[in-house]
């Protein structure tokens, strides 16, 4: 396996809002709850929505910041190339950034095409299920 092949394959029985990092935190050590987010174009920073040593886990959940988050991530931001893609529920990567110039995508289209068109290959030497995600 490489990369996000068992994610590619396995989220196509998903729906598009499978794709969202609605049920993903990262946990510093100082108990704030993030996510990688992107300012200024490509400039990666983390997103802090809120922080479980000073308040409920529901509040760091639908806090205002967390809220905007996941509503950029289920409208890919705006982005018109997301949105006329037809791999949003297999994305590999953050679809809400701009893309860079001459780039095939963020999300990694070309790779996720790959994927798709070698499945039967792929599956023959590393055979993908679910359990393999978990």
């Amino acid at each position: 396996m490489i990369g996000q092949m068992a994610f590619i394959l396995t989220q196509a029985k998903r729906n598009r809002l499978a794709n969202v990092a609605a049920q993903t935190l990262f946990l510093l050590p100082d108990g704030a709850f993030v996510l990688p987010d992107y300012r200024d174009g490509w400039h990666e920073f983390m997103q802090p929505f809120g922080n479980i040593l000073q308040q409920s886990f529901d509040e760091v959940l639908t806090s205002p910041a967390r809220r905007a988050y996941l509503r950029r991530q289920a409208t890919r931001n705006g982005n018109a190339d997301c949105l006329a893609c037809d791999h949003g529920d297999k994305c590999v990567m953050e679809f809400w950034k701009p893309n860079r110039p001459g780039d095939d995508c963020f999300g990694g289209r070309g790779y996720v095409e790959w994927v798709l068109a070698n499945a039967g290959r792929i599956e023959a030497i590393a055979p993908i299920s679910e359990a393999t995600l978990y």
